[in-house]
């Protein structure tokens, strides 16, 4: 991959439903580096792979429905509205990215860059758009 990449900012709201927009659209992704972060976020880095070997990779911070504030949060609701546990999760994984997902590709592949970066979407449930909105109640007083 060149050193000189085309690089885009994405206001992406479900990282799980825009890694399967890129397979989709031809990209095979392979996780490079994860961690979880002690304010209960992750973050991470992902490949970007064509047939011609890698052509870029996205840079993600997120968090997910294992997230400590995540949790908390459910249990919150859990002993003020009787929340159904099961409800939580029975909509699957999520993952809700806390700053624009940053994406990286080659030069070769900028046209395919911009069509990229018209991709829109929505939280993938309201539970994720609760977790999300006290992410950002809690991290905007620090």
């Amino acid at each position: 991959m060149s050193e000189h990449n085309v690089s885009f900012e994405l206001d992406v709201k479900d990282l799980v439903s825009f890694l399967y927009f890129l397979e989709e659209i031809g990209f095979q992704i392979e996780e490079k580096e994860f961690r979880r972060l002690a304010d209960g976020t992750v973050d991470g880095i992902l490949e970007l792979h064509t047939e011609e070997g890698e052509v870029g990779f996205l840079v993600v911070k997120f968090i997910d429905n294992f997230s400590p504030d995540s949790e908390k949060l459910f249990k919150l609701k859990e002993e003020t509205i009787s929340m159904d546990h099961e409800k939580w999760y029975r909509d699957g994984y999520w993952a809700v990215p806390v700053e624009p997902v940053k994406l990286f590709l080659d030069p070769s592949y900028a046209e395919l860059g911009l069509i990229i970066s018209l991709y829109e979407d929505d939280y993938p449930t309201e539970s994720a758009l609760e977790a999300y909105k006290y992410y950002l109640a809690k991290n905007s007083a620090n």
